[in-house]
């Protein structure tokens, strides 16, 4: 069994190898050099083997160092593993003895760079680093071409990555820039070579300080040689778009990419057999998207009947939840088992189109027409709605007012089902890590008109520019991250009143842009209390009643917009909250923001932003 002198001469020899296979031989030895002598060891050798094991489980990419486990307690205490929050100056002075004495490269790199990355910092452990490393890519720059190994390669991007960060900090990027330039447009076009070709240019592409317009030189050429290279399609999107920005970056704006790009999410957007057209559509809308910046009429047309053929037939992995009161519970937690398998952005997909998670208007109609003619005698008298506060809040006489009342009665029913599906599915997803913040903002960011930026333009020439994402993100953010939170503990209360506030009033804003981005007028004159003439905007309960509105949204997904925010039948949450008619935190349950993120997601069709010049 090897002494701690023998393990540092074994480690510090510069033929040692530190990592092989996945497996770090340095944490190897010392792990088992405790576990053997842990009982005659002092503290300073045990504390000095355990820095040697957590300065091997850093991990350092681009030149950042991260911890490889971070967890937060029952508590809300945070852990990291490892953690430099943990060391003191005597451990700092071991690692800096380190750095000094050993021979062996990749230790030298991994001890300098910690140094300069820590509150230790100093110019010669960032340079030693630096000298370090990029002897280590110069030597793997003649073996890894021919290595059959796939991982060399990555593990020769992963070192140029960290050299390349490295060297900005310590003002020698001049010293690695040729090098990478050369690398992105090495002449080989076989698989492995193209995704490292690639790698650079997206890193020269992510430093326009740095690489300048003449650097991109006949990498467009490349882009195209590396896109025909390849069958795969997805593939031949993710190059295209490269040579996009490359094209960009040496201000040609030439229609070529577009029209590539144009092309090959046409040939992905092709109906499947198994009528499961997600997939399909998503690319039927990015083809739509790039032939419009061509100016390609027909093919706008052409798609724009094929978008809507496959929304009508899309199938999502339909759930038929039978509502046999019950069966209901049983049928709703198989079905969100089975739908919390998919991937994050079909799930999101999922709430944002599926024609099962509420009832159609159609069915609720023939519900309540039906449930008219077998017991007529609830539809002779009128009936009065009131308040919580003993107010009549509302009339329904007359027999249009009738059937309106029944309308919402019936769905209340099933709304209140759909909640318990609604409440479900997320749950599963929040503790799956399926559903996050992030992942719904970058779902809204790609598929969405929320996440694009909007130009209004006023009657004075007056621009006004925004994004919704920067509106309705914290609010998401809130509900979502409180519900992790209490997924880890029971003790994490969550509290939904600032979420569902936020989000109830955002969603009028969303209404009012969907009427004002169409034309319609969103404002009416009326008298001050001296009779002089004020304008006003219409508030969500007027823009309901906006042919623009009927015309525009859906009208399965209209009559349930108003349900939960503004009919007296149902949850009228929008004027309880701008009138701050709920009084009682308990009252701010999970149902509130559950339906209002289905709203907000519902709302995000594209079919409800900007209409086109074509249209």
């Amino acid at each position: 069994m090897k002494t701690v002198d023998e393990i540092y001469k074994t480690i510090d020899d510069p033929k040692f190898v530190v990592s092989r296979e996945f497996k770090n031989n340095v944490t190897l030895l010392f792990k088992e050099f405790v576990e053997n002598h842990k009982e005659n060891l002092s503290t300073e050798i045990l504390r000095q083997s355990q820095i040697e094991i957590d300065l091997q489980n850093f991990q350092i990419n681009s030149n950042k160092l991260s911890p490889i486990f971070t967890q937060t307690s029952e508590n809300g205490d945070y852990y990291e593993f490892p953690s430099l929050r943990n060391y003191d100056d005597s451990d700092y002075n071991y690692v800096k003895d380190r750095f000094e004495k050993t021979k062996n490269t990749f230790l030298k790199v991994r001890y300098g760079q910690i140094l300069w990355l820590s509150p230790k910092k100093h110019i010669k452990y960032g340079d030693g680093a630096f000298q370090e490393l990029a002897q280590q890519c110069r030597q793997l720059n003649k073996t890894v071409w021919s290595d059959p190994d796939k991982m060399a390669l990555v593990f020769f991007k992963h070192l140029l990555l960290n050299l390349f960060y490295l060297s900005t900090t310590i003002k020698k990027a001049d010293n690695i820039k040729s090098t990478i330039i050369r690398l992105s447009k090495t002449k080989k076009t076989n698989e492995k070579t193209s995704y490292f070709n690639l790698s650079m240019v997206q890193l020269m592409l992510a430093n326009p300080r740095i690489f300048a317009k003449k650097d991109f030189q006949s990498i467009e050429k490349l882009c195209v040689k590396l896109a025909e290279a390849t069958g795969n399609l997805e593939g031949k999107i993710d190059i295209y778009k490269i040579g996009e920005q490359v094209n960009l970056k040496l201000e040609k704006r030439t229609p070529f990419w577009n029209n590539k790009l144009a092309e090959v999410h046409e040939m992905l957007s092709k109906p499947s057999e198994n009528g499961d057209n997600f997939g399909a559509l998503i690319h039927c809308k990015n083809s739509i998207k790039y032939y419009r910046k061509t100016k390609n009429k027909a093919k706008i047309s052409e798609l724009e009947s094929l978008y809507k053929t496959l929304k009508q037939t899309m199938k999502l992995g339909g759930f038929p939840i039978n509502f046999d009161i019950t069966e209901t519970v049983k049928n709703i937690e198989k079905a969100t088992d089975e739908i919390t398998t998919w991937k994050s952005d079909k799930i999101i997909a999922y709430l944002a189109n599926s024609k099962e998670i509420f009832p159609s208007y159609e069915s609720i109609y023939q519900e309540s027409l039906a449930e008219k003619k077998q017991n007529y005698s609830h539809f002779i008298f009128g009936v009065s709605v009131f308040d919580d506060l003993g107010h009549t809040s509302a009339h329904f006489n007359d027999d249009d007012e009738k059937m309106h009342y029944a309308i919402m009665k019936n769905l209340s029913i099933q709304i209140h089902i759909a909640i318990h599906f609604i409440n479900s599915l997320v749950w599963k997803c929040v503790r799956k890590n399926k559903l996050t913040p992030l992942k719904i903002v970058q779902y809204l960011r790609q598929n969405s008109w929320l996440g694009q930026d909007i130009t209004i333009l006023y009657s004075q020439q007056e621009n006004k520019n925004y994004n919704w994402l920067e509106l309705i993100s914290p609010g998401i953010n809130d509900f979502l991250s409180q519900l992790y939170f209490y997924s880890i503990s029971s003790t994490n209360v969550p509290n939904y009143v600032l979420c569902t506030d936020s989000l109830t009033l955002k969603i009028e804003g969303i209404f009012r842009d969907i009427c004002e981005l169409r034309g319609a007028t969103t404002f009416f004159q009326t008298e001050d209390q001296k009779g002089r003439t004020v304008v006003r905007e219409k508030d969500i309960n007027l823009l309901f009643r906006e042919q623009t509105i009927i015309d525009t949204i859906q009208r399965d997904d209209l009559y349930v917009f108003q349900f939960i925010l503004v009919d007296k039948v149902g949850f009228n949450l929008r004027n309880l909250i701008a009138h701050s008619l709920i009084r009682e935190g308990s009252t701010y349950g999970i149902s509130y923001p559950l339906l209002l993120l289905i709203i907000i997601l519902r709302l995000s069709k594209n079919e409800y932003g900007p209409p086109t010049k074509e249209k």
